[in-house]
């Protein structure tokens, strides 16, 4: 669906679990409550000593409150930062959790989400913004462009696994101005890209490790670029 103000919106309770909004907000609340006002309980001081959180972690604590009640017994300052600490695409399904949550974070979210339209979205062409999941619109980076990524034909295929730090989805113009946008899954890399310098309607795949390299975007590579976006994994093999 589309907003008032042009940018496509979408129901974030149904790409992402309440259970995984759960845990980071647990855990991130936990730290920041023990950090700025030296709160912790011996459930939450062992939470925070652990270097990951399973389903049972998150079960606990969810004997012991709900979502609703802790919402509305934080300050909304403190909402907000744990929103900003968070990937935008987790802060949002953080807001839809219930009405508190949603009044508290709001403005915070649309705020971050139109700060991203400019700074990033708004570069690629609208047909490159329809034909890629809004969850790697959400938070995808601007990456300085490395020479070494430009192969013999100048197809963008070089970029290594290793050379995607950080979040997994960054873009970036090459030194002649075209528009890029790398996508980090386990071991592969993925590159769309603008294939010539004077029009920004043909544009490409490219991988030094998945069978698509020359695909250019269709309907059957925009399917398989979501299912392996969503699931590691893709059937390339006739793209």
């Amino acid at each position: 669906m589309e907003g008032d103000n042009g940018i496509k919106t979408v129901d974030f309770l149904q790409m992402y679990s309440s259970h995984h909004t759960w845990t980071l907000f647990a855990y991130t609340i936990a730290c920041i409550l023990f950090t700025m006002f030296g709160v912790q309980s011996d459930g939450f001081r062992k939470l925070c000593a652990k270097k990951s959180i399973t389903k049972q972690d998150t079960a606990a604590i969810n004997n012991d409150c709900d979502m609703q009640s802790l919402v509305t017994t934080v300050p909304n300052v403190l909402l907000e930062e744990i929103c900003n600490r968070l990937l935008l695409v987790d802060a949002l399904a953080m807001s839809c959790t219930c009405r508190s949550a949603n009044t508290a974070l709001h403005d915070t979210c649309m705020k971050r989400i139109s700060c991203q339209h400019k700074e990033v979205i708004s570069h690629f062409p609208v047909f490159i913004i329809d034909s890629v999941p809004m969850s790697v619109w959400l938070d995808v980076e601007w990456v300085k462009f490395e020479p070494k990524w430009l192969g013999s034909t100048h197809y963008i295929d070089n970029v290594q696994h290793s050379d995607i730090q950080g979040h997994p989805f960054k873009c970036c113009r090459d030194s002649v101005g075209r528009l890029a946008l790398l996508m980090r899954r386990k071991e592969d890399v993925a590159v769309l890209f603008q294939r010539y310098i004077d029009t920004n309607l043909t544009w490409v795949f490219a991988s030094n490790t998945l069978p698509i390299g020359g695909c250019r975007l269709s309907e059957s590579m925009v399917a398989r670029l979501a299912l392996w976006l969503s699931h590691d994994y893709a059937d390339f093999t006739d793209a």
